[in-house]
C-alpha cells in the first residue's frame, strides 16, 4: 500500500502582488515625471530673475529710448512712471519710478534722441542720506502720513535704488538710469526686473540679457 505524502503549496498573499504592482507602477510614473519637474524648475527659475528682488541685471542688457525726449534748460535729470514722464514733485515716490541722468547742464535746451544704450554696469543701494523725514517730494506726502518718521529720531523711509550705468557712442552725455522706490528700511526691498520694465514702458524698453550666473 502506497503512504499519500501530503504537499504543502505556499499560495504567495495578494496583497503582495499588489504592493509589487503598485511599486512597478509608482516606478514608471516616477520614470516619467522626473524629466517634466525638471524642466518645470528650469523654466521656472528663467522666468524667476524677472520677478527676483536681488537679481543683477545681466552684462550686455540693454535700454531702448523708444522716443524723443527734451531736456529743459538747467536741469540734467527726468522722471518716468508708469510710461510717462513726470516732475519729481508729481510722482507717488511709494510707487516704481525712474531717472534719467545726463552727465552735464546746459544753458540750452536739448533733445535726447531714440537709441539704444548698452547698460555698462548695474548695483543696487539704499540711499540713507534722502530719508522722508528730511527730503520729502512735497507736503501731500506728509500730510497723507507717507513717511513713518516720528519725534523719536526714526529715520523715515528711505529710496532703494537700482542703478544702471548707461553708454551709447551716439549721446556720450547720457550717464544712467536709476529705477526708485520708497520704503521703510525694515521693510522695503528693490524693484524687481518686471516692475522697472512696466513702469518704463511707453518711454523706455529694458532688455534683460540673458543670466550667465545666479542671483545675488
Amino acid at each position: 500500500m502506497k503512504r499519500r505524502v501530503a504537499r504543502t503549496v505556499r499560495l504567495r498573499p495578494v496583497y503582495a502582488l499588489n504592493a509589487d504592482c503598485q511599486g512597478t507602477r509608482m516606478k514608471r510614473i516616477a520614470l516619467f515625471l522626473v524629466p517634466v519637474l525638471l524642466g518645470g524648475c528650469q523654466a521656472l527659475a528663467r522666468n524667476d530673475a524677472a520677478y527676483s528682488r536681488s537679481h543683477d541685471l545681466p552684462a550686455g542688457s540693454r535700454v531702448v529710448l523708444d522716443r524723443a525726449l527734451k531736456m529743459p534748460v538747467g536741469r540734467r535729470s527726468l522722471h518716468v512712471q508708469h510710461g510717462e514722464v513726470t516732475r519729481y514733485r508729481n510722482l507717488n515716490i511709494y510707487d516704481g519710478y525712474c531717472e534719467l541722468v545726463l552727465k552735464t547742464l546746459s544753458d540750452t535746451p536739448r533733445v535726447i534722441k531714440p537709441d539704444t544704450f548698452t547698460v555698462t554696469r548695474f548695483h543696487q543701494q539704499i540711499d540713507y542720506t534722502q530719508s522722508s523725514m528730511r527730503t520729502a517730494p512735497n507736503l501731500r506726502l506728509v500730510a497723507m502720513g507717507g513717511g513713518n518718521g516720528d519725534a523719536e529720531g526714526d529715520m523715515g523711509d528711505v529710496p532703494f535704488q537700482s542703478v544702471m550705468r548707461l553708454h551709447s557712442p551716439r549721446q556720450p552725455d547720457v550717464e544712467r538710469l536709476t529705477c526708485t522706490i520708497w520704503a521703510t528700511p525694515s521693510e522695503g526691498d528693490y524693484l524687481t526686473v518686471k516692475e522697472m520694465q512696466d513702469t518704463l514702458k511707453g518711454v523706455f524698453t529694458l532688455k534683460a540679457a540673458p543670466s550667465t550666473g545666479a542671483a545675488r
